[in-house]
């Protein structure tokens, strides 16, 4: 067995030691063709810097023959000729000519010139542009480029410059024989192939003829390689050919000037010298090779006396091994549990000794503490055990039972509870056992499990409140809903009646809007629950809005012969921003409650005060104010113990099954959630017996000056007296909705205002109506918003675009059962003017639709 085994391992070592050699001989042909392209990057790099040269000497030189244009245009024709042979002088040109716009002129002696006697084509007169000729042989047979330059005299051609310049005065040695002479560059024309600039005779390409093209040809090229280079040559791209030289291949990289687009740079190197950089990393490559085969020897040689080596311990370190996979095993178990856990026991079943392990969340480790005897450390854990727990703790965890059962795997969980240090905490235990070697283990583990046993009680008791809501909102509805049927089936049976009909109906109404009330408040609390509420700001006038409220709350308390005082103190800035529906469904809210549990002949007192800003950051705001209100009665008061749950959800001080006060219980939580959405602050104080006062404190932003709306809201009479029979008489109306019962509620309340009506169905049909119905047909739409085919919202984006029928004009009134405030926003960003909401009181729709 041992024998195969060594075996098997030498196999393994030779088979990877053969791999690696394989990869490594893979790995260094890549190394080798990788050199080979960083040969083929240095004569590229080489190329490009001789390139590079040739282009800035050129720029220079052309500047210094614009600069030296822009002096002679104030220098006068005596002096011209003299400047012109000090600037070719100096700057190594040949001939110098000047010539006005005409092309006529004369040259560095003095002698008569036109543009006609120019060996190159005239560009700079013709194209009034800087230009550089192709090179070609002048008349002494050396290598020449003209340069032309136009000569401008405020932004007009005034005449032109041309130098001419012998190209081998670019040519400089250390540049154009690079690599210590080894390597060659040369320019050349690229239109035929021409040279430009040859330099000393070289034994790498033959530069006897006139071309670069016939030099490929005689060097012994195959026209296939020369039409090649010419075709790259052409195409201006840069590359490097493999050709046959004079004295054997040679590399040639082309690349085109860019200064100087008719010219072409070429250098060039025999294979042999640029093959010579990488000659020594090859060498090395090979070295290396030859090092790793003796290493792969003697790799083996210490592998195989190092199992022998290995086989002496290997009966000494089986023991050790198996002992320290004991301890680990262990380890690991205890770390898994005492991190789920706050704490565990751990206990020998053999020696009945034990240890306590703590988990310290906040340092991230465990600390491990030596008990002693499970025994004596058991009954000290006891007395800490709540008396109910006792038992069952002492049932799954005594010492005696713990034995009998540590043959199961684990022990059902169980919860009780610890006080220690007088405080009581929850938790749950469970048990199980693990045989580590020969050694028996149990794992007592205690998860505290307190802040989970807390907030199921507190779910536990939020579903009882929501249960007795549910309860409670069953007879609250069940109620006017009784109340609607029952007087609905009596006003059936008195139709002969008229005011015995007149009293069902307006019984009707009320308990109608009672329900309406009731569902209001749930899905006001359903808003605010899911975070949906918003406030919708708006310019209006406080003394305005309370005196809504005292038209609303007095006749109430009049009923119930109860004194209501209000009192108005310090109100400086009547005019404010804020949502004034959300405040007065709060105000309301309030002086409700202190209507319904106040008895009759009690008192409710209604505060209004206006108070300066007392933070620091308000007093910085200065159009900001703060308002003080109070809510006093002096009803049956709330316990003590609910004045700290009187704002929680489904909360009433007295339950209506048993009494005649109704409501949803949801009043004060609204209130709430709403005064804080504001920015104020809401608090309660009563007194059983005796009565309750309400502190509200709400900031408002100050408005200076009062919008046309406010001044013309301010001046409405509230009194309900008015007679709306025919009030819009010879007024015609479009009536927008899917409903069939809801229109004909729609028409008959517009025909008892006197109104005429015409009816859609939907969004699309009602644009189709008004179209052809035309400019001033209409004097208001009433529009439904969740409707098929087109909603309201889309059917008024679209009337407001037809400003030919009017569309532009015509008011439009959402009429619609959805009611939040973020629905009203949407109505008016839809372009609407106005918003009733479902269901439709009849004196609502006369107070919208009267101005319009």
């Amino acid at each position: 067995m041992k024998k195969r085994r060594r075996a098997l391992l030498f196999a393994v070592a030779i088979t990877v030691l053969a791999a690696v050699f394989i990869l490594f001989f893979v790995l260094s042909g890549q190394i080798s063709r990788n050199l080979e392209e960083s040969s083929f990057d240095y004569l590229y790099g080489s190329t490009e810097i001789i390139r590079r040269q040739i282009d800035t000497s050129v720029r220079e030189d052309e500047q210094r023959i614009v600069r030296f244009a822009d002096k002679l245009v104030s220098a006068d024709k005596e002096s011209m000729a003299d400047e012109m042979s000090s600037f070719c002088d100096y700057n190594d040109f040949i001939h110098m000519y000047i010539v006005d716009k005409e092309g006529i002129g004369i040259d560095e002696r003095g002698e008569p010139f036109v543009t006609s006697m120019l060996p190159v084509e005239e560009h700079a007169l013709t194209d009034r542009e800087k230009w550089v000729s192709e090179g070609y042989y002048n008349d002494s047979g050396y290598e020449t480029a003209m340069f032309e330059v136009p000569i401008l005299h405020e932004h007009r051609l005034a005449g032109a410059v041309y130098a001419e310049v012998e190209m081998q005065k670019y040519y400089m040695d250390e540049l154009f024989a690079f690599q210590a002479g080894n390597g060659r560059a040369y320019l050349f024309n690229r239109s035929d192939g021409s040279w430009v600039i040859k330099g000393p005779v070289s034994h790498l390409i033959s530069l006897q003829d006139d071309s670069v093209y016939h030099s490929l040809l005689e060097g012994g090229n195959s026209e296939q390689v020369t039409e090649s280079f010419r075709q790259t040559v052409e195409e201006g791209k840069t590359k490097i050919f493999l050709a046959e030289g004079e004295n054997g291949p040679v590399y040639a990289c082309i690349m085109p000037c860019k200064y100087n687009d008719f010219w072409e740079m070429m250098t060039v190197i025999s294979s042999e010298k640029l093959a010579e950089q990488n000659q020594v990393a090859n060498t090395l490559l090979w070295m290396l090779r030859i090092i790793y085969l003796v290493g792969s020897v003697l790799i083996l040689a210490a592998l195989f006396f190092y199992v022998k080596e290995k086989e002496k311990k290997h009966i000494t370190e089986m023991k050790e091994r198996m002992e320290r996979r004991v301890r680990a095993k262990e380890r690991r178990l205890s770390e898994i549990t005492v991190r789920e856990y706050s704490f565990q026991i751990i206990v020998n079943l053999d020696t009945m000794e034990c240890r306590q392990e703590i988990y310290r969340e906040e340092a991230g480790n465990i600390h491990e503490f030596e008990c002693g005897s499970y025994q004596d450390g058991f009954r000290e854990f006891c007395r800490k055990v709540d008396g109910c727990d006792r038992e069952r703790v002492e049932a799954y965890l005594a010492p005696e039972n713990l034995t009998a059962v540590s043959d199961a795997e684990m022990l059902p969980s169980f919860d009780y509870r610890l006080t220690e240090s007088g405080c009581t905490n929850w938790y749950e235990c469970i048990t199980f056992f693990s045989v580590i070697g020969e050694k028996r283990y149990a794992y007592i583990m205690n998860k505290d499990v307190t802040q989970k046993v807390r907030t199921q009680r507190k779910l536990e008791e939020a579903n009882q409140a929501k249960g007795r809501f549910l309860a409670n909102m069953s007879h609250d509805m069940r109620t006017p809903m009784n109340a609607i049927i029952g007087t609905a089936q009596l006003a059936e049976r008195s139709l002969d009646q008229p005011e015995k009909l007149r009293q069902y109906m307006a019984n009707i109404t009320g308990a109608a809007k009672h329900l309406l009330s009731l569902i209001n408040d749930v899905l006001d609390m359903s808003k605010i629950e899911s975070g949906k509420m918003v406030l919708v700001e708006d310019d209006f006038s406080l003394t305005e809005a309370l005196e809504r409220i005292d038209e609303i709350i007095r006749p109430l308390c009049n009923t119930k012969k109860q004194r209501f005082e209000v009192e108005n103190k310090g109100i400086v800035h009547p005019l404010v921003r804020g949502d004034m529906l959300r405040f007065n469904q709060v105000l309301i809210n309030l002086l409700n409650n202190a209507n319904k549990f106040t008895p009759e002949g009690g008192t409710i007192y209604f505060l209004v005060e206006e108070v300066p800003m007392t933070d620091a950051l308000s007093r910085k705001e200065k159009d900001r104010t703060l308002f003080h209100l109070e809510v006093r009665d002096t009803g049956i008061g709330i316990e003590k113990e609910n004045l700290e749950k009187v704002f929680g959800e489904f909360e009433r001080e007295i339950d209506s099954t048993v009494n005649r006060i109704e409501g949803s219980g949801l009043g004060l939580a609204i209130a709430k959630s709403i005064v804080d959405a504001m920015g104020g602050e809401i608090r309660v104080e009563s007194t059983p017996g005796k009565g309750t006062v309400f502190f509200l404190d709400v900031p408002f932003r100050i408005v200076q000056e009062a919008k046309d709306g406010i001044q013309r809201e301010a001046g409405v009479n509230a009194d309900g007296s008015v007679n709306m029979e025919n009030a819009l008489a010879g007024k015609r109306f479009l009536l927008v909705e899917d409903n069939l019962i809801n229109i004909e509620i729609g028409k008959e309340m517009l025909f008892a205002l006197g109104a005429d009506v015409e009816t859609a169905r939907d969004g699309q049909e009602a644009c189709r109506i008004f179209e052809e119905a035309g400019r001033g047909h209409y004097n208001a739409i009433l529009m439904d918003i969740q409707m098929p085919v087109m909603n309201g919202y889309e059917a008024a984006r679209k009337i407001r675009r037809m400003e030919q029928c009017g569309g532009d004009e015509i008011p439009i009134v959402a009429m619609t059962a959805n009611v939040f405030a973020e629905d009203v926003e949407a109505a008016k960003e839809a372009g609407m003017n106005g918003y009733i909401g479902k269901p439709v009181l009849i004196e609502k729709l006369y107070e919208t639709l009267k101005e319009m």
